[in-house]
């Protein structure tokens, strides 16, 4: 299933995280997160449908590992009108944390939800 594909790739350990599962309507959906030396945390997002998907709507969150858990550091939400979507942000981070970026992938016919799925890509500062 798509669970199964989506966790066998989180487990690959790749640079970049990328979900491809055998889904009918999400032709890819990638995210990643990448600290530099100084702290800035770049967050890319891409997703990619079939149609008739008409709105994608990107809810990625930035958060750091504390006390055995994962915690938001900030989160926002994207929506576009089309069959693809990309967002991309910088945000300092401060550093002695392992940081994940999970992102939460919706996509839309209208107002109908029709799939989802999540990606996650982590780096330490």
């Amino acid at each position: 299933g798509a669970a199964l594909a989506v966790d066998n790739v989180q487990a690959a350990g790749a640079s970049d995280s990328v979900v491809t599962p055998m889904l009918a309507y999400i032709s890819y959906a990638t995210c990643s997160l990448n600290i530099s030396s100084n702290g800035y945390a770049q967050m890319t997002v891409v997703m990619q449908c079939y149609s008739p998907v008409n709105k994608i709507r990107l809810s990625p969150h930035l958060q750091r590992y504390v006390n055995g858990s994962w915690q938001d550091v900030a989160s926002w939400s994207q929506t576009t009108y089309s069959d693809f979507a990309m967002w991309s942000k910088g945000y300092y981070v401060t550093s002695g944390y392992q940081y994940r970026l999970k992102c939460y992938y919706y996509c839309y016919y209208d107002y109908t939800l029709l799939e989802s799925v999540t990606c996650t890509h982590s780096d330490t500062y």
